[in-house]
């Protein structure tokens, strides 16, 4: 009965005192870390594909910034809003903008601060070219 009890209260130390100890990351300290590495930066395009054809001159002084709840994109053209909130997804690469754009965010340079962001503005009405599709931007921080 003793040893269980020691067993119980280590335990429950363990749980108290975090995880890391154990060498388990914690999720929110995770994303905490993500957010932090976003928001402290602002992001630049070096390189936009739309359907896989270069539209990087639609995006000259293209600026990307975060906030803990906002992105605030400066000529983003059709494919970002001037303003809009945002979460992690369901993994540490996804970004879910609040109109139910999933983009996926991938360090493409190690070392360095070099990042695609590929996404997809879903065809609506199928009325307009060009405005959806995929998208694929190349971002560096400035």
């Amino acid at each position: 009965m003793k040893k269980y009890l020691t067993i119980q209260g280590l335990a429950l130390l363990l749980l108290f005192s975090g995880c890391e100890l154990l060498g388990i990351e914690v999720k929110e300290d995770e994303e905490a870390k993500r957010r932090a590495f976003l928001v402290s930066r602002t992001w630049k395009a070096v390189n936009v594909l739309n359907e896989g054809v270069d539209v990087t001159s639609e995006f000259v002084n293209f600026e990307l910034t975060f906030s803990s709840a906002v992105m605030t994109a400066r000529n983003g053209g059709l494919a970002f809003p001037n303003s809009i909130g945002w979460q992690f997804g369901f993994d540490e690469n996804t970004i879910e903008r609040d109109d139910a754009v999933s983009m996926t965010m991938t360090n493409i340079n190690e070392g360095a601060y070099t990042y695609r962001l590929r996404f997809i503005i879903p065809d609506r009405d199928s009325r307009t070219v060009g405005i959806f599709g995929s998208y694929e931007f190349r971002l560096e921080a400035k």
